[in-house]
């Protein structure tokens, strides 16, 4: 009687722990973008491009060329057959950097679509990751592998840092939103490239700017 019961407990656990996996990888929505919205994220692309071909001429010429049609295909693929505005405005304006010592951020190097859906698939095979992280595709990343991600089931698209070891995420708001961001940092003109061959943030200088922002979403 004992190991029947522990038997189905330990069947039911697998069921669980099946069902709850399953649940980690819903389908992402299609996000479109009203007329105005996308009229205010291009303003927001233009923007960023400009200040740092202005503040930050080395961070911009590392970038890599925008991702081509079929890459764009390729993304769409991956993500089901659905269209994500955001995601495609993102890639299409720099499909990843070619200088993996420049980050366009603190804590974040620009990655291309294929390097974005690879450390997808394999965070997906990893036990015990956080729902969240499963279902999110990295737009940035840091040296220890965390970054920037965008939610994939967020019909907002909403932009958020994470590290693996830390269950709470900060939020920066809309990709829109996030782009200001970026370009509030390097119009501050604070970039420069340390002894090393890195683009190194005075860090005072960008938690002040950091800190203001993430106030003024709330």
């Amino acid at each position: 009687m004992i190991r029947s019961v522990n038997l189905f407990c330990l069947v039911t656990s697998t069921l669980l722990f099946v069902q709850g996996c399953a649940d980690q990888n819903p389908k992402p929505l299609e996000v479109k973008l009203s007329s105005q919205e996308a009229e205010s994220l291009y303003a927001s692309f233009n923007l960023l491009e400009q200040t740092l071909v202005e503040h930050s001429p080395l961070v911009h010429e590392s970038l890599a060329s925008p991702a081509s049609e079929d890459e764009i295909r390729e993304l769409r693929k991956f993500l089901g057959g659905v269209k994500n505005q955001n995601l495609e405005a993102w890639y299409g304006w720099h499909n990843g950097c070619t200088n993996r010592l420049y980050d366009l951020i603190p804590l974040g190097r620009m990655l291309s679509i294929s390097e974005s859906t690879t450390d997808l698939v394999e965070i997906r095979e990893i036990p015990f990751v956080h729902s969240r992280r499963k279902r999110s595709l990295k737009l940035l990343e840091d040296v220890a592998g965390d970054g920037f991600y965008i939610d994939l089931t967020d019909s907002k698209s909403r932009v958020f840092y994470e590290m693996l070891e830390d269950p709470y995420p900060t939020y920066y708001g809309t990709l829109d939103q996030f782009l200001t961001f970026i370009a509030k940092v390097h119009a501050a003109g604070i970039v420069t490239i340390d002894g090393q061959g890195m683009t190194s943030f005075p860090y005072d200088v960008y938690d002040r700017i950091e800190n203001e922002y993430l106030k003024s979403l709330k």
